[in-house]
């Protein structure tokens, strides 16, 4: 795999995630360092966390779920995702479309882009343990669980040891 660093010609990151500390589990260190880089960050939560695998709930990827993103894209971005998703939100709520160069997708087996993610790793410990309901159980766990997963993915893209990692599949739109 290759090393790249963040993308430094983005101005603006949507994230997607189903629940609230998906975004932080995949992809807060990477965040933080588009934060501090000035790039402006936004999270499109599609449930409150009331269904996660802990208590057995599940989310479809229903039509009526791909339009209330594409909706909650819209009106967060106000530019131009493709003119035949969804037309109905542009004749009836306003919503123009508009377009991404690419899309990072976290927890995919076809991933091809990691981030070092020494620098923030803190960041991302700090976020996810502010996340009391899905982490706490965890206690100091937390931070060997995710030194270690990070290691591991870090390790297979030859940064070293001691070197965390965050890793997604960059898929190019256009």
């Amino acid at each position: 795999m290759a090393v790249p660093s963040p993308d430094s010609e983005a101005d603006r990151v949507l994230i997607v995630v189903a629940h609230p500390d998906d975004a932080y589990f995949g992809a807060a260190s990477t965040t933080t360092t588009w934060t501090l880089a000035g790039i402006e960050v936004t999270c499109l939560l599609c449930t409150y966390g009331d269904q996660c695998g802990i208590d057995g709930g599940s989310m479809n990827p229903t039509r009526d779920l791909q339009r209330d993103v594409v909706r909650g894209a819209r009106a967060e971005y106000s530019l131009r995702v493709h003119p035949s998703a969804f037309p109905e939100l542009l004749a009836d709520e306003g919503l123009a479309p508009w377009t991404v160069d690419e899309l990072w997708l976290m927890a995919d087996e076809r991933a091809d882009h990691v981030i070092d993610i020494t620098d923030t790793f803190d960041a991302k410990l700090a976020a996810l343990r502010a996340h009391v309901s899905q982490t706490g159980h965890l206690g100091d766990g937390l931070e060997t669980r995710m030194r270690s997963w990070g290691g591991g993915i870090a390790g297979q893209a030859g940064l070293g040891p001691g070197r965390p990692a965050e890793v997604f599949r960059v898929v190019a739109t256009g």
